[in-house]
């Protein structure tokens, strides 16, 4: 926020507290774990950026990749 005795000038501090240092890739790895924990009974998590992570949560049987091709489906 502004200092309103000086409408417009950020402070350093300002500008450092509003700078975010998350990339993509970490904000979409924190949804994941989000996403993870409340749905602990799912091997796989998709996130809104269409990726799919494994759920650190997860303790059952490891499950094959959602997207991955499975011999048993081809006729």
């Amino acid at each position: 926020m502004a200092d309103p005795q000086y409408p417009g000038f950020i402070s350093a501090r300002q500008e450092h507290d509003d700078f975010s240092y998350s990339t993509p890739q970490e904000l979409d790895r924190a949804e994941a774990r989000d996403i993870g924990r409340r749905r602990s009974d799912q091997c796989w998590v998709l996130t809104d950026r269409d990726v799919w992570h494994l759920n650190p949560f997860y303790k059952g049987e490891m499950q094959p990749h959602p997207e991955d091709d499975h011999p048993e489906d081809e006729s």
